[in-house]
């Protein structure tokens, strides 16, 4: 008896743990939301897509195939799709193409280059000799009229410029007239869902110039010209949603190349001071030193670069390595350098748009999708989905090549982004993408 009843006790409390485990494991067990995609408030019977770069598909320096398949407007309209949109129509390049920017030149990749002492190292080069200018060629059908409207270098004052094909020949090859302007063929489409992405190029501009000889637009005008668009496109009733502008001097265009990055041995620190003493910048020492720059508010017409300031991407790496550039030779010229005030300047131009754009969707009713708020998460770098993602050149996973575009794991961050304002404002439950499932740079 006494043994029955041990067993029995035994067996008691086998069966508790085995209980309470099962209990412990399913309560540990992390919560799968499969929620269907509902498109709440929207209208998804006819979705356009307007913007730069991103909604172009515009990267490693240039509209190609690859990158227009990866480009928000396509990633968001895959999503979009789920609640009933329409397939976007792109103006698809052949998969074949080189691509083409602006200036004619291929797309770049990431490969060797070998520099003016012979090393050979991974760099940024072109995948063609030259673009391909068969691109620009008009593609539009009044039977299949174009959804996804981007345009590379899209600027503000763009939309409603009905001379824009005479000057922008990526507009000229997807528009329905030569005078008609972007907004004529938006409205064309008459929308009844919207994403507008606009302003990032404003700043670019700028800022690629280094300063020099490009003015910001005045605040006032962009407003104008963004209200005018928003106020047409709205008019019959489209839902939409708009987007703010990063802060593009943490992009990595103007953020790899250090303000100090004149790198010496203690010989050739001590040449130099014995060699420049006469301009009393200051010592030289081994390891980093601040380049000299042109700046002709400078009494001597250049000066060391300050803490704080940007050396552009495009610099000649080769002149400052082997010709003494931004030290023996003179000053690395001011169109390769944003100062310490021309990038203040460009912050508060950037906080000035992000402001109008936020009243603008606001007034209208549209959802506001903080991108600036996530380059600033991006700048710091930061996991998800597995995946660590930063601003930080080729290895970072969210710019491409040309260190200003983004890759398709860049443009799928974005795209989330844009879905979750999209949800939080229409009562919408589209489904975020997965980020870890798209590229970054590809390494040879």
């Amino acid at each position: 008896m006494r043994k029955t009843t041990t067993n029995y006790l035994k067996m008691k409390k086998i069966l508790f743990l085995v209980i309470a485990s099962s209990i412990l494991l399913v309560s540990c067990k992390p919560k799968i939301q499969n929620i269907d995609p509902e498109k709440g408030l929207i209208n998804p019977e006819r979705i356009v897509m307007i913007g730069g770069n991103a909604i172009a598909g515009y990267t490693d320096d240039a509209l190609s195939e690859d990158g227009q398949k990866f480009s928000v407007a396509s990633l968001l309209a895959q999503q979009l799709q789920t609640i009933g949109s329409l397939a976007l129509v792109s103006p698809f390049i052949d998969f074949s193409s080189v691509g083409t920017n602006i200036s004619g030149k291929s797309k770049m990749k990431l490969g060797y280059k070998t520099d003016c002492n012979g090393i050979s190292s991974l760099s940024p080069i072109r995948i063609a000799s030259s673009g391909d200018p068969s691109i620009f060629s008009n593609l539009y059908s009044a039977t299949n009229p174009y959804t996804n409207l981007g345009v590379p270098d899209l600027k503000a004052i763009d939309i409603n410029n009905s001379f824009f094909a005479d000057t922008d020949p990526f507009f000229a090859r997807i528009t329905s007239s030569n005078t008609s302007s972007l907004l004529n063929n938006i409205t064309a489409l008459n929308p009844t869902f919207f994403t507008l992405m606009i302003g990032e190029s404003d700043i670019l501009d700028y800022a690629l110039s280094g300063g020099s000889g490009v003015n910001l637009p005045a605040s006032v005008n962009f407003e104008s010209d963004v209200n005018l668009a928003v106020n047409t496109i709205t008019s019959n009733g489209s839902r939409g949603v708009l987007t703010n502008i990063p802060d593009v001097t943490q992009y990595p265009y103007f953020t790899t190349i250090p303000w100090n990055g004149l790198t010496l041995s203690a010989e050739k620190a001590a040449s130099l001071n014995t060699a420049l003493a006469a301009l009393n910048f200051g010592t030289y020492v081994e390891g980093a030193n601040p380049f000299i720059i042109n700046d002709s508010s400078s009494p001597s017409g250049f000066r060391w670069a300050k803490k704080g300031e940007l050396v552009l991407l495009n610099v000649p790496l080769d002149s400052i390595k082997c010709f003494g550039m931004g030290s023996t030779s003179g000053g690395i010229p001011e169109k390769y350098i944003l100062t310490l005030e021309e990038i203040a300047t460009i912050k508060s131009t950037t906080l000035a748009f992000n402001s109008s754009l936020a009243s603008i969707a606001n007034n209208a009713g549209l959802a506001f999708s903080n991108i600036n708020a996530l380059f600033e998460k991006i700048t710091v770098g930061f996991p998800q989905n597995g995946v660590t993602l930063s601003s930080k050149f080729v290895s970072g996973g969210v710019f491409s090549v040309d260190g200003l575009n983004l890759t398709p794991r860049g443009n799928a961050l974005i795209t989330n982004e844009i879905i979750k304002s999209i949800n939080k404002t229409y009562n919408s439950t589209i489904r975020t993408l997965d980020i870890s499932a798209y590229r970054g740079v590809i390494f040879p």
